[in-house]
């Protein structure tokens, strides 16, 4: 499991360290910021970070609009312009960008957690499984290859490799890593839709597990981790097929 990495772009260092101290203390992984914009191009290549705090009036011919436009051209990953500026001009460029999030210079640590929400939420809407009707659902946010989940006052995030199995309980799914387990209030067919389908694979009614990490298989159950799970028989043949079990 793997918290969220976040990276700024901003040539204050006051303003830098600001950020860098309440992203730590809201819980986020905080990578090295970056203050240009050949520094941010090197950043976002190495690191791929989950979000990116882009000050728009960075120093140099290039400025943090123009980060946008890279990082969107690039590497899809969502970003929150941080500024104090005003200007008619450069907010329409701004706006151009399409950002996750807005968040204005001075700024409270609130203020900042509520722009990565905001932005995290806006970015992976199109993604996001649909509510069950009549359920106000906690959803998960689906990537490529991971998933986030909340947890207290913040998202983290899960690499999808890291899923052991994933079990219905009335109106809640639980997802089970190798150390802790996340409630979800969703149901079992929305949030399977985000997965590899062909790495999670529904076993019974009520789990759906991840194939890799089968250690034992039967026709009747499957163990992983030493947690026995059953095997129903409407989709007993498909897991057979699957594992090539004869």
């Amino acid at each position: 499991m793997n918290k969220i990495r976040i990276a700024s772009v901003e040539d204050d260092p006051f303003i830098s360290k600001l950020i860098s101290i309440a992203l730590q203390e809201l819980g986020y992984s905080v990578l090295k910021p970056a203050r240009t914009f050949s520094e941010a191009l090197r950043l976002v290549e190495k690191e791929k970070p989950d979000l990116l705090i882009l000050d728009i009036n960075i120093k140099g011919k290039k400025d943090g609009i123009d980060v946008a436009e890279m990082v969107n051209r690039d590497y899809k990953i969502p970003f929150i312009f941080l500024t104090a500026n005003k200007e008619s001009e450069t907010i329409q460029r701004a706006k151009r960008m399409k950002p996750a999030a807005y968040l204005l210079k001075p700024f409270t640590k609130e203020d900042l957690y509520s722009s990565i929400e905001i932005a995290l939420h806006n970015f992976y809407s199109s993604k996001k499984i649909a509510k069950p009707k009549n359920e106000i659902a906690t959803e998960p946010i689906v990537g490529k290859h991971f998933i986030f989940l909340k947890d207290g006052s913040y998202y983290n995030k899960i690499m999808t490799d890291d899923i052991l199995y994933i079990a219905a309980d009335h109106v809640y799914v639980m997802v089970v890593l190798a150390n802790k387990k996340f409630l979800v209030r969703n149901s079992l067919q929305n949030i399977s839709l985000g997965l590899n389908p062909n790495k999670f694979i529904r076993i019974h009614k009520s789990y759906i597990a991840n194939i890799d990490h089968l250690d034992k298989v039967s026709p009747a159950s499957v163990v992983i981790k030493g947690q026995e799970i059953p095997v129903s028989k409407n989709y007993r043949n498909e897991l057979m097929s699957i594992l090539q079990i004869g």
